[in-house]
């Protein structure tokens, strides 16, 4: 039961701080990886945040795991977006914006 518990702990710590990395990334505008970019074209489709829109991008991803390879679904499937999910919220709450290409820069080797 404890190392569930640390396990659990230790997904969720990673998964926000993957989040906030995007929160860096996107504030940055230095561009992002495949998913990252994918998730912001949807928020500016769909004109919502990029929280809701990893949600939405991950969502989907997970329903097509459902259909296609449902033996690797986990708790930690549905539970990792979210947390992520999160951990950019929470990022872009305390990211200035960045007009100069340095500061971009920096956050982006950061």
């Amino acid at each position: 039961m404890k190392k569930l518990v640390r396990d659990y702990l230790i997904m969720i710590i990673g998964a926000i701080v993957i989040g906030i990395g995007v929160a860096f990334i996107v504030s940055a505008n230095v561009g992002g990886d495949a998913m990252t970019t994918f998730e912001q074209g949807l928020t500016q489709t769909f004109h919502i945040s990029l929280p809701i829109a990893m949600i939405i991008a991950n969502g989907i991803f997970v329903v097509l795991l459902l259909v296609f390879a449902k033996e690797n679904i986990s708790i930690d499937t549905v539970l990792s977006p979210l947390f992520i999910s999160a951990g950019s919220k929470v990022g872009l709450l305390f990211m200035p914006s960045l007009d100069d290409m340095i500061i971009r820069y920096v956050f982006l080797v950061y």
